[in-house]
């Protein structure tokens, strides 16, 4: 069973955690890395009081995780992380979706994300829930191309 649920604060450590070893195999790979895997717990929690951390559990046991941010018109979904170990099983879908119900509850008209141009994986799934690709931007840090992506909610 998957259960899908807003992090408390002390779980926001779960959420780090999750998250490190989540991108751990783009260490290396992406270029420039991402900084998903400089992140400090504190960075974690920074974050989450702008809008919310959540959880993915998969028969109680703990897989994934996300943050999302309030930003002016819309709410900003990231670092959306699931376990290489529960991959395949729809679960970053279910996650957006939990996303996708937060802003709906809060008010805001899209939810907005950001991936590298490389991970088509990623592009296939967001596009295949909706979601637009708004701006193509070189990354600041180098040479990969950075999409945002929207998707109108409601």
């Amino acid at each position: 069973m998957l259960e899908i649920r807003e992090a408390t604060e002390v779980e926001l450590a779960l959420v780090w955690r999750i998250m490190l070893e989540a991108f751990e195999e783009y260490r290396g790979v992406l270029e420039p890395p991402s900084g998903a895997i400089t992140e400090t717990l504190e960075d974690v929690r920074s974050s989450a009081a702008k809008g919310g951390a959540i959880l993915a559990f998969l028969e109680g046991e703990p897989v994934a995780s996300a943050r999302y941010e309030r930003r002016e018109g819309y709410l900003y979904c990231w670092r959306l992380s699931v376990l290489s170990s529960a991959r395949g099983r729809g679960i970053a879908t279910a996650m957006l979706e939990h996303v996708h119900r937060r802003a709906e509850t809060l008010g805001y008209p899209e939810v907005r994300l950001s991936t590298r141009e490389v991970m088509q994986s990623n592009l296939r799934m967001y596009e295949r829930l909706g979601y637009v690709v708004l701006s193509r931007q070189p990354h600041p840090a180098g040479e990969s191309i950075v999409l945002e992506l929207a998707k109108s909610i409601g």
